[in-house]
């Protein structure tokens, strides 16, 4: 036990230093995400995945960095459309490296407009669901300004309120960049 405790200690100074790097210009961030979107649960097929992320920095003096993610979020083809509105939060943790990387994890709860694409003498009704969003990613900050980064974990699923029946979910591989301002 004493062992791991110096080890946590260790690796929470190392990431302390890392973070150290140099301050973001200000406390909020705007990210554009893409990427392929795999229909998982009860959905089938895949889409294109195109986000748009504001964020509020709720830490500014601290070496990591926590902020309130609100984000729209749109899901393309596979004969319908996904209207995502999921607010949560997102951790950025410093990587112990001589470059700017974080890791981070995210959580949103919110809700989805899921537009079916039905022909004109067909009635389709538009799905308004419950949804949750989690992820996890990695960060590169360039100049303490520009954000580079890679999500190989993204989900997002929606266990009420859909008139289809079913869990319908994805599985999200984003890419992106963004700004701190």
């Amino acid at each position: 036990m004493k062992r791991f405790l110096l080890a946590v200690i260790f690796v929470g100074g190392l990431a302390g230093r890392a973070a150290a790097q140099g301050g973001l210009p200000g406390p909020y961030q705007f990210e554009l995400k893409f990427g392929p979107a795999i229909g998982i649960i009860d959905e089938g097929g895949s889409q294109f995945h195109l986000g748009m992320h504001f964020g509020i920095n709720m830490t500014p003096n601290l070496p990591h960095h926590i902020y309130i993610d609100l984000p729209l979020a749109f899901n393309f083809g596979n004969f319908h459309t996904d209207i995502m509105l999921m607010p949560g939060v997102e951790a950025d943790i410093a990587l112990p490296t001589p470059v700017p990387l974080y890791i981070y994890p995210m959580f949103g709860l919110g809700f989805g407009f899921l537009v079916p694409s039905c022909p004109a003498p067909f009635n389709c009704d538009t799905d308004v669901a419950f949804g949750i969003r989690m992820g996890a990613g990695i960060k590169y900050i360039l100049d303490g300004r520009w954000n580079f980064f890679f999500e190989p974990f993204n989900l997002d699923f929606f266990p009420a309120g859909t008139n289809q029946g079913g869990t319908p979910g994805h599985y999200t591989l984003n890419f992106g960049a963004g700004v701190n301002f």
